[in-house]
């Protein structure tokens, strides 16, 4: 089924059907043959209680084979991919459009077809023409995407205040700068270029709702990847360094982020290696509360760190775990939550502010065009319950009385049958002009 709608789709193409809809059945057709895929890896944990200290071994095995046929097909769904959407407006792809949907499929498919090769050595060397075509598509399908100011402002937000509810859902659920958290690693041609990618995540306003896709320790996804063999001795020394270089920052949030990746990278399976990052990362949020609660947006979110120390203590037990459960339910965590309500009752304050900021700009810019009388309109842009600060106060106030002195202009001037609406506006300048 998946041949002849590959077939169909490029048929219609050909035929000149070159629209965005035909463009997304086209590139849909040959990523669906990524998702129909079954389970590619098999995990086992062995447990060694022979010795004086209990040993586990956790390891997995790739039992699915690598298919060329299967690197060709998501590589031609790619490469449609980036065609069309290289002859598209700057603004496309726009958030949340089908097209948009469809580019966030494309680069997961092309994450999961490298990821798979990668841990099959021998046909990784066999095809690696296609899979540095493949790589250097991703790059450019995601630079391009970045581009787009709908995809982009929603997680840069260059001093904007959303709504709070709505930035966290939008960057909560399933979406692109999730997706290049987990799967940029496999596009990138050396380890270094791996950190250059999470240091540009790590820069924008949402990477706190995003985070948790860069504290999952998989066997099957290292957090730097060595495509090129001589690169695989220097994994470890790239990664620890990115870590000190963030720890030794005057950056409050990378030093944050620091903490976050040393308890993630910590090994669950030796006793004595939880508790140092785990008390580390914590003292940090507890002891920066004042500077956390007041910070511009939302350095993690409570859930992060929820998830982080349940996924550390799960699976094998041992005391060590059990005191990290018991001080973090009992100190920790209602410390952490009630530093997530002020922070978000700090951001609504802000919030509101800017917006009267925005409705104070419109108001000056209405009294100084000194337009149409409209009262439906005035009423709107001056409300009766607006509370203006003195310095807002003294600036407005000659504004209202210059568009007053016209509207008098006015009274003056016309006939008594068309006076009567602009004695109503009178009043309502009155009004304004007391509350100011």
């Amino acid at each position: 089924m998946l041949r002849e709608a590959q077939a169909a789709a490029d048929s219609s193409w050909a035929l000149g059907k070159r629209d965005v809809d035909c463009a997304s059945v086209r590139v849909e057709s040959y990523l669906a043959d990524f998702a129909v895929r079954s389970q590619t890896y098999l995990y086992e944990i062995v447990g060694d209680e022979t010795g004086p200290v209990r040993k586990v071994s956790r390891t997995f095995t790739v039992i699915q084979p690598a298919d060329p046929r299967r690197l060709e097909t998501v590589l031609h769904g790619l490469n449609l991919y980036d065609q069309f959407l290289q002859t598209m407006p700057m603004d496309e792809p726009k958030l949340d459009s089908p097209w948009f949907q469809i580019g966030v499929s494309a680069l997961e498919s092309g994450s999961g077809v490298l990821q798979h090769f990668y841990f099959v050595p021998a046909e990784r060397k066999a095809n690696a023409e296609k899979l540095q075509d493949l790589r250097s598509l991703a790059r450019s399908i995601c630079a391009r995407m970045l581009k787009s100011p709908s995809v982009r402002e929603i997680y840069w937000l260059n001093g904007s205040t959303p709504s709070l509810d709505q930035f966290r859902s939008r960057l909560a659920r399933r979406n692109f700068y999730r997706s290049i958290a987990a799967g940029a690693r496999f596009w990138q041609e050396t380890p270094e270029e791996c950190i250059t990618a999470y240091r540009e995540l790590m820069s924008g306003d949402g990477y706190g709702q995003i985070r948790r896709a860069l504290l999952e320790r998989k066997l099957e996804s290292p957090m730097v990847i060595a495509w090129n063999g001589a690169d695989v001795s220097r994994l470890g020394q790239i990664w620890n360094g990115f870590l000190s270089e963030m720890e030794s920052s005057t950056n409050l949030a990378l030093r944050i982020e620091a903490k976050f990746q040393r308890f993630a990278d910590a090994n669950v399976d030796v006793e004595g290696q939880l508790e140092p990052p785990f008390e580390a990362l914590c003292s940090m949020l507890v002891s920066n509360r004042e500077e956390i609660i007041q910070y511009p947006f939302e350095l993690f979110t409570t859930y992060d760190l929820h998830d982080l120390v349940s996924t550390k203590c799960s699976d094998v037990q041992n005391r060590e775990k059990e005191r990290i459960k018991e001080r973090f339910g009992k100190v920790y965590a209602p410390q952490i939550d009630a530093m997530r309500e002020e922070f978000s009752k700090n951001y609504w304050a802000r919030m509101r502010a800017q917006g009267d900021v925005e409705k104070f700009a419109k108001q000056k810019e209405f009294l100084q065009k000194k337009e149409e009388f409209d009262s439906g309109k005035f009423s709107r842009v001056f409300s009766p319950f607006f509370k203006y600060s003195p310095t807002q106060a003294a600036e407005l106030q000659p504004l209202v009385l210059s568009y007053k002195s016209n509207l008098v202009t006015q009274l003056e001037t016309l006939p008594p049958v068309n006076k009567g609406r602009l004695r109503s506006a009178k009043f309502q300048v009155d009004r304004l002009e007391a509350q100011v």
